[in-house]
């Protein structure tokens, strides 16, 4: 199983295309956790990122561990912000409007 070929294919214009992705993905389990985190730490978009949480909450309990690690290390990445303003680069923030520097305007 080619997991990063099915985390691509959550892009995917083709409804079927993404909804079949997301089912194998579903299958993998623990196997496509890692590449699952990833893919949301760098999503583009809301939808790459809501694309990966849709698989992660259908992983259920799997996932949660996971998550909340990735969710730590974006508490410390904002307690080190040395910017008040800072809004750091959460997983699936993917650059919108006015906070693509990411300071508040």
């Amino acid at each position: 199983m080619n997991i990063d070929h099915y985390i691509a294919q959550l892009d995917s214009t083709d409804q079927n295309a993404r909804s079949a992705a997301a089912d194998a993905l579903v299958g993998a389990g623990s196997k496509a956790l890692p590449a699952l985190l990833r893919a949301l730490r760098e999503a583009d978009s809301a939808s790459s990122a809501d694309a990966c949480m849709t698989v992660l909450r259908r992983l259920g309990p799997l996932a949660y561990r996971a998550l909340l690690e990735l969710l730590s290390g974006s508490r410390a990445e904002f307690d080190r912000s040395e910017e008040p303003n800072r809004i750091p680069r959460l997983p699936g923030a993917g650059a919108a409007g006015s906070q693509q520097s990411g300071v508040l305007r």
